[in-house]
């Protein structure tokens, strides 16, 4: 049976150990049938065979370890710049956590310093409107009153006119004309024959008292009239200049609408009252109207700082390509004005768009920018 090589398909011998054309080994190679001969040649060729072997084994193991080097200063590399870039993330994560808890604890101290100066202007304005509530009372009291008095004064005024009611006038005798010239001689039986001659009425007290009892009502009435009126105006007056007072002095709520329009019962005379202390509330927070801000202003008082929330720093005022109108967010109790705007910055190929917050005294001084809300 005919054996062929498998590289080149010639046919082999068995008794040749390598193929004749390609030099392949033989594998059916049978020393049965083998002739002992010279290997010289054989045993020079695989000699050869083997140091170009041994110099590509070399070779090839020396490539491996430039390999094996350069993928472990690769590997390397990498890992350090994976540390980096953990490290950076890890630190701009605990400034951002830092700057989130700064502004966290500020927001609640603001929040609850409105919380006090809310519950403070509530006991304020109850504290006015009880005042108020009871002032009403007692003018209410007082013109019960003073009414009862009228009503008292109008029944003696009408006892003392039914008392000095005039007299009916005498009646009037008529003489008979007598001319000048003729003397009449009076007998004593004729002087008792005429009438007794008229007697002047003479004007007593009560005579004089009279146009002032009538007048006395109308009197009363217009002085409980001008008492009402002026009494009314400046209770209104009171309660209307705390109503401001609150209102301006507490942000976010106004004052409890429990106050009317103030009316007594019935015009009356106020005679003999003590008039009840009022005390002043003195204002607490600084109502001085703040200054007004301008973007021109702002970008100028921006320049030289940092903006955390970007992290750049304005360098000049042509950095700055625009600013909003700036909007005033609230005035704190120190004193210290707080405002809000919208800054756009231009560094070399890079824009940013800001919203910081500044603080300013009342006076208009720069004090310090927020800047953690930047893209």
């Amino acid at each position: 049976m005919k054996k062929f090589c498998g590289t080149c398909g010639a046919q082999l011998e068995l008794s040749k150990r390598y193929c004749g054309e390609c030099g392949q080994v033989n594998p059916f190679f049978v020393q049965s049938f083998s002739i002992l001969a010279d290997q010289a040649h054989d045993i020079e060729k695989l000699r050869a065979e083997k140091e170009r072997i041994e110099r590509e084994l070399q070779e090839k193991e020396k490539e491996q370890e430039e390999f094996l080097r350069q993928e472990e200063i690769r590997r390397r590399a990498e890992e350090e710049e994976r540390m980096r870039i953990e490290a950076i993330a890890r630190e701009q994560l605990r400034l951002e956590q830092e700057e989130r808890r700064k502004a966290e604890a500020q927001l609640k101290e603001e929040i609850h310093h409105v919380k006090q100066e809310a519950e403070r202007h509530k006991q304020v304005t109850l504290q006015i409107v009880n005042e108020v509530r009871e002032e009403i009372q007692h003018l209410e009291e007082e013109n019960k009153r003073l009414k009862k008095e009228l009503e008292e004064l109008a029944h003696k005024n009408a006892q003392v006119k039914n008392f000095a009611a005039p007299a009916p006038p005498p009646p009037v005798v008529e003489l008979p004309d007598t001319p000048a010239h003729t003397h009449t001689k009076i007998t004593p039986e004729r002087e008792n024959t005429l009438p007794p001659p008229p007697q002047t009425k003479q004007a007593g007290p009560a005579t004089h008292l009279k146009p002032f009892l009538i007048a006395l009502p109308a009197i009363l009435i217009l002085a409980a009239w001008l008492y009402y009126h002026l009494k009314n105006l400046g209770l209104n007056e009171q309660v209307k200049n705390h109503s401001a007072q609150l209102a301006m002095n507490a942000p976010g709520a106004a004052a409890p609408d429990t106050l009317g329009p103030v009316t007594p019962a019935s015009p009356t005379v106020k005679e003999n009252r003590k008039e009840t202390p009022k005390t002043d509330i003195p204002a607490t927070t600084n109502t001085t109207e703040p200054f007004r801000l301008t973007g021109e202003r702002v970008a100028q008082d921006v320049v030289g700082k940092k903006i955390s929330g970007c992290d750049i720093t304005i360098r000049s005022i042509e950095e700055v390509r625009s600013v909003s109108p700036p909007v005033l967010i609230e005035q704190l109790s120190s004193g210290t004005v707080k405002y809000k705007c919208t800054l756009r910055v231009a560094q070399g190929d890079n824009s940013y768009v800001a919203s910081p917050y500044l603080y300013y005294t009342p006076a208009g001084k720069f004090l310090k920018i927020d800047g953690t809300n930047c893209e």
